[in-house]
């Protein structure tokens, strides 16, 4: 999915608001991360939503991340995966509390 910066007309893998420091050393790898694999996001949402589904009320992303490296399915930087939880509740805003979400230190 693009989204487009309504103000500059540029285009982006992520909303352009989301709450986080986008000039980092960490948020332009995760961008290149997520340009060259974009299939990881959905299978996280899939994953998310499936345990939304089951009736969770709260989630951790790293038993995703865990799940994933287990299966041998990817490789992912454990500095991803916060990246990945704040875009899914970026994408569904009811599920804001699905995470306890931390600070991203800022490099």
């Amino acid at each position: 999915m693009m989204f487009c910066d309504e103000k500059t007309g540029q285009f982006y893998l992520v909303p352009p608001h989301i709450k986080f420091e986008k000039k980092s050393r960490l948020w332009e790898q995760f961008l290149e991360f997520h340009e060259n694999h974009p299939e990881i996001y959905e299978n996280y949402k899939n994953e998310i939503l499936k345990a939304i589904n089951q009736g969770r009320e709260i989630y951790s992303i790293s038993i995703i991340t865990e799940h994933h490296r287990w299966d041998r399915r990817y490789k992912i930087s454990n500095n991803h995966r916060a990246y990945y939880a704040r875009i899914f509740v970026e994408e569904f805003p009811e599920y804001k509390n699905f995470f306890k979400f931390k600070s991203i230190k800022n490099d």
